[in-house]
């Protein structure tokens, strides 16, 4: 739980990563070097300081799952190998699985400005456009006229939703069926129009103040279908 965000990766995590697929009929295990989730709710094998002490070049990464780089060693994150291509850089994580532009906003805004960055990438998965869709456990970021307005922060943890959650009375299937056609046919065109009409504002919020902080910013787009 994040109180500006909603969601982080959990803290101080050591963890295992596992790989597996098939070839010619048999199953085949891999397992990666020990992975770990920092106390700064990073994907990184150190604890970096907010003042860049080092005179390195430091660049923060925000995106989804290809960000975060699922199914991947950390040393094969694309994170990982700006570092290494990069000369005298730092390459500071900020990804999270299956989150949208709302949440990179959001840790952009109350978590990268700290750590005084010299360049910032935003890597947006056309998918994470739709993402932004209002939801009851993450802050709701709007269009009010050309000004971005976020509400329900801190949001609600979901002991705190749970605890108001009321059973239905009724459980129709046929319905549940039929709201979530026309959901399907619907859905996706709405919740793509509010994410555009925030994420404009977003961009031009972060460009702005990469402006007044001498920073790069960087939009990446990664298309659907290029996984």
């Amino acid at each position: 739980y994040s109180n500006y965000s909603g969601i982080q990766p959990k803290a101080n995590v050591n963890f295992n990563d596992f790989f597996r697929f098939n070839e010619n009929g048999q199953g085949i295990n891999f397992t990666f070097a020990a992975e770990k989730i920092s106390a700064q709710h990073i994907r990184a094998l150190k604890d970096f300081n907010y003042e860049n002490h080092h005179n390195l070049t430091r660049i923060a990464i925000l995106g989804d799952s290809f960000t975060w780089g699922a199914d991947a060693p950390f040393k094969y994150t694309y994170g990982s190998i700006l570092e290494e291509i990069v000369q005298n850089s730092e390459v500071i994580n900020f990804g999270i699985e299956g989150i949208g532009i709302d949440i990179m906003y959001l840790r952009w805004k109350y978590e990268i400005l700290k750590f005084n960055p010299d360049i910032v990438v935003f890597a947006i998965y056309i998918d994470d456009i739709r993402r932004a869709q209002p939801c009851i456990h993450k802050p709701k970021l709007t269009r009010k006229m050309d000004k971005l307005e976020i509400t329900n922060i801190p949001p609600p943890s979901y002991e705190e939703i749970l605890k108001t959650y009321k059973e239905p009375k009724t459980i129709s299937y046929f319905l549940k069926h039929l709201v979530y056609t026309i959901d399907a046919i619907w859905g996706n065109w709405k919740e793509y129009k509010h994410g555009f009409d925030i994420l404009e504002l977003m961009l031009k919020e972060i460009k702005s103040q990469s402006q007044k902080n001498h920073t790069y910013f960087m939009v990446l787009i990664i298309e659907s279908g290029n996984d």
